[in-house]
């Protein structure tokens, strides 16, 4: 039962005539005060406290006009004794609020969930907060030319050590481990400097220049080689090349000087190539066209980055032009280019998008290829093909890298090959991503 205010027989005897006090919930009046004007002072039943702060009081006072004054009190329930941390202890308490401090060793679980105090409720309970104490572990022991590598330092977190540039570990203990105890996993952990003798994995037994060596061979010697040979295949089509192709000719003021016609058609040949490249969409307006910046030059032609306009909006494409005042040697050159690489189809063998005849010159456009020529790309990536600090997992990659473009290379040859086709200046600039 809710213990209620008790009252004595006062009303004579109050000013202003102000009747009974009211009554304050689970509250009783300990005092009264019959000075000039009529004080009652309350005080909270067991199990309850006053609730203290500017907005509440603990008296009310009877008023001349014969009311009671409207001061705001309140009798909260207690929540008796918080609850015990595991590993800790009280820092802080009070009737409304505590908070808590863990021991030495130990130190508070944090993230979303956790908690350091609790609060008294109205109903009498203190919040349910979740607060932990968590195992301690202190910083980690340091590593001598080496570096740490942490988040937390409490049960089960786990650290990781790096040697400085230079050094490498002693023995293969990289990390430690905080266990319940307070301790972090034992074990020689240390960096010692890499000397000549210095290896790792499987690469043991083959000092550092050899491997260098092997590696380099392994990967460059093949493409080498097959650079050479494609040279020695040239020499011997091109002599069937030249006696087997006719000359073509752009402009009717060369014509002269070049056959007219292919031997096997009524056609001129700019009549049959042009005739070849509207069937196939590949006949390219020069108004679709807009020229870059220069991304390669040769004795006899420039290569542009530029854009071309299809129904997929602008592509980036390469575009591909004689230099002014062509020798008809160049244009024809050029043209059977084009011829040779209309039917090209395959993923490591440059394609033709289109050729446009508009102008003194052909322009021939062909896919960019951003990432440069092999020679670029072997200069832009020399610390990682070129190993100096053998590392057995960059070895691997290099090496990988270094046969996939062997690999590639060879696959685009055998498909020229099925065309009786030879490159006739297979180097490191003509080799693309």
């Amino acid at each position: 039962m809710m213990p209620t205010v008790m009252f004595m027989k006062w009303n004579a005897l109050i000013t202003g005539d102000c009747g009974d006090p009211p009554e304050v919930e689970n509250g009783l009046i300990s005092y009264i005060s019959f000075n000039a004007t009529t004080t009652v002072t309350y005080e909270c039943a067991d199990g309850y406290y006053l609730q203290e702060g500017i907005e509440y009081s603990t008296s009310r006072t009877c008023l001349t006009s014969g009311n009671w004054s409207k001061e705001n009190i309140l009798c909260n329930a207690e929540c008796g004794d918080p609850p015990e941390l595991q590993n800790g202890g009280i820092s802080y308490l009070d009737k409304t609020f505590v908070s808590y401090d863990c021991i030495g060793g130990y130190q508070f679980q944090e993230g979303v969930g956790y908690s350091t105090s609790r609060t008294c409720l109205t109903s009498g309970n203190w919040t349910n907060e979740t607060i932990l104490c968590n195992v301690d572990c202190g910083n980690p022991p340091e590593l001598q030319n080496g570096e740490v590598s942490m988040n937390t330092t409490t049960e089960n977190s786990v650290v990781t050590y790096k040697c400085i540039n230079g050094y490498h570990f002693h023995e293969n203990i990289t990390s430690r481990t905080c266990l319940a105890s307070g301790n972090w996993t034992e074990g020689n952990i240390s960096c010692i400097k890499i000397d000549d003798n210095y290896c790792e994995g499987s690469d043991c037994g083959l000092s550092a220049g050899v491997l260098a060596a092997i590696i380099c061979g392994a990967v460059f010697i093949p493409l080498s080689c097959l650079v050479a040979v494609a040279g020695c295949v040239v020499r011997l089509r091109l002599r069937k090349l030249k006696k087997s192709e006719n000359i073509l000719s752009l402009t009717s003021t060369e014509a002269s000087t070049l056959p007219l016609h292919h031997t096997n058609t009524n056609q001129s040949p700019v009549q049959q190539l042009r005739e070849e490249l509207r069937t196939k969409n590949m006949l390219i307006p020069k108004s679709q066209l807009r020229l870059g910046r220069v991304v390669g030059q040769g004795e006899s032609g420039i290569v542009y980055c530029g854009y071309m306009k299809s129904i997929r909006g602008n592509e980036v494409v390469a575009v591909k032009t004689g230099k002014a005042l062509l020798a008809v040697k160049d244009k024809d050159r050029l043209l059977k280019e084009v011829l040779l690489m209309l039917n090209f189809n395959h993923p490591n063998v440059m394609s033709l998008i289109g050729l446009s005849f508009e102008g003194e010159t052909p322009l021939l456009i062909m896919p960019f290829m951003s990432k440069g020529n092999v020679l670029g790309y072997v200069r832009e990536h020399r610390e990682t093909l070129f190993l100096t600090d053998i590392d057995h997992e960059k070895v691997q990659e290099a090496t990988k890298t270094g046969l996939g473009m062997c690999y590639q290379i060879s696959k685009g040859m055998a498909y020229l090959a099925k065309f009786k086709f030879v490159h006739r200046d297979l180097g490191r600039k003509e080799l693309h991503d």
